[in-house]
């Protein structure tokens, strides 16, 4: 299974065929030139993302300096 970005729209694409025309499904436009990627690990990458995200956003925000004797 292949993934394409369109460039005008920014919607996902997928195809089980890399070659010939390759329409956006969305807005019509061709996307024949542009890359294309296995969307299987397009999904490994974003999931990846995710995981990285909630662990960041689990970190503890350090707990400003406060200076008392103003």
């Amino acid at each position: 299974m292949y993934k394409k970005i369109c460039n005008k729209c920014h919607q996902p694409s997928f195809s089980s065929c890399n070659t010939g025309t390759w329409l956006c499904p969305i807005c019509n436009h061709d996307l024949t030139r542009i890359f294309s990627q296995d969307a299987e690990s397009a999904k490994n990458i974003k999931q990846q993302l995710e995981l990285l995200a909630n662990k960041y956003s689990q970190k503890q925000n350090p707990v400003p300096i406060v200076n008392k004797s103003i």
